[in-house]
Order: C-alpha cells, then structure tokens, then sequence
C-alpha cells in the first residue's frame, strides 16, 4: 500500500509543479516543502486511490527539478517510470543500512527509503552537491533526482529518495565491485565466490576480491582521477565518510583469458 501510496504523490499534476523558470536557486528553494493531502475518494485537484488517505510532500522540488534537467531527464518520462502501471520492483538491500530499495519497471531509478536523519543529511549538503554537479557533470557521486515522504492517515511515515541506476544499459555487466580503499573484512568471502561460480548476479565483490589490473588510456586516466579527486573532496566538504566506488565490469566475450595479478 505504501508504495502505491508513493506511485500516486509521484504521478499527481499538483505535484509535479515546480518553477520552471531559468534563473538561480535561491536559499528558499533549499528549504521548499510542497505537502498535497489525498483522500481515498479524490477531491477537486486528486484522483480517487484504492489505498488509504495519505500526505504527499516533496521536498526542494525546484532544486531536483532542475537537477532531472541536467540529467537530461524528461519530466514525463521521470513520472511514467515512477507511476505508471507496473509496480516498483524490491529489490534485496546491499547495505547493512535496513533501507528498502525499489527499482522502476523501466530499471532507470532506483527507490531507497531512508530514516530522518538520513534526510536532514541530504538536505544539509544538498546546495553543495547541485552546484558541484552543475560544475561537474560527470561526476561519479549518485545522482539524487527526488526526495519526499508519505504519511498515511493511520500508519508511520515513509521517506525515500529517487536515484539513478548507474547500471543501465544494453551490456549485461557480469561482475560489480564495491570499493572502500579498505582490507578489513572486504571479501565476499568463499560463499560469495561460489554463488558468483553458479551465475548469481546479486553477488557485490570487494575489495579484497578484485584480481585484475584495469588499464587506461592516459587521457581518459587523468580525467578519472580528477573526477575522483574532486568528488571525494565534496564529500569531505559535506562530511560524508561512509562511500564507495561501485564498479561494473563487462566481458565482451565469456571465452575471455582471465589474468589475475599474480
């Protein structure tokens, strides 16, 4: 019910609203909250929903409105991928946060729910993060597209945020990686590696399980360090501690001679 809840405050017109104007952010923006309140049997500006009355609110939608845009993502298709039909995919969390993740039917968004704080944390950061990603559009930081919160009329608040999927596309990606720079209890560990064996693409690697060298062009090699380099100062900016780099790795070919560092 509570995400049916979320595909209707995502899909309704009233919510959608937002300044489309051109011009700069300003500190009000960074501290917008749009509440909408639907009623089971609708109103004059919300249609009727089979789920119980709820709360929509949408938070900075101005801020996010305009980072959608330089994603070059169409508000219409953001909503259709949300709210349409098909229901949000659960997926099994990767972290040890207790977070719910949802992927869209169209696997472009990810759904994660998130606790207050972890709330007050993005919006504390979140005039820094929409200006570095203006200035650095390819930044490997996530891409945040939409924060709000469902309050159902009997029941407890549900805040999540709206990611992208950075693993979309026609590639099947055979091996991810999660990478903190760390050796303490990174490794999947050899059940991890077993499942991986039988084809399980839900396995996430760490560090101590990446057996290959990956070799850049030395442009392209320059442009990532940068790129690494100015995103992590950011997060050292905001305060931000706990990250990782996650890497997808496609094999052209499963014949492939695999070398390990040895």
């Amino acid at each position: 019910q509570q995400q049916q809840q979320q595909q209707r405050g995502a899909s309704d017109p009233a919510v959608g609203a937002a300044d489309e104007s051109s011009g700069k952010l300003c500190v009000q923006d960074y501290q917008e909250k749009l509440a909408v309140f639907f009623p089971s049997s609708g109103s004059s500006t919300t249609p009727a929903h089979p789920s119980m009355d709820f709360v929509w609110r949408d938070y900075c939608p101005r801020v996010f409105r305009r980072l959608r845009a330089a994603a070059g993502i169409d508000e219409a298709d953001y909503m259709l991928s949300l709210a349409g039909a098909q229901a949000l995919r659960q997926l099994n969390s990767p972290g040890k946060s207790g977070s719910m993740f949802l992927l869209s039917e169209d696997e472009r968004f990810l759904v994660k729910t998130m606790r207050k704080s972890e709330m007050s944390v993005l919006r504390g950061m979140l005039e820094q993060y929409s200006a570095h990603m203006e200035h650095y559009p390819h930044s490997l930081i996530t891409r945040f597209f939409g924060l709000h919160k469902v309050t159902p009329a009997h029941g407890r608040s549900v805040r999540f945020v709206v990611m992208a999927n950075i693993f979309v596309t026609d590639l099947q990606i055979h091996r991810r990686y999660d990478i903190k720079g760390s050796t303490d209890g990174r490794t999947v560990g050899a059940e991890g590696r077993a499942k991986a064996a039988d084809g399980d693409p839900g396995v996430i690697f760490k560090d101590l399980d990446v057996d290959m060298r990956i070799v850049l062009e030395q442009p392209a090699h320059e442009a990532l360090m940068q790129q690494l380099a100015a995103d992590s100062d950011l997060l050292k900016r905001v305060g931000v501690m706990d990250y990782s780099l996650l890497l997808g790795v496609h094999y052209p070919a499963r014949n492939f001679t695999r070398l390990s560092l040895e």
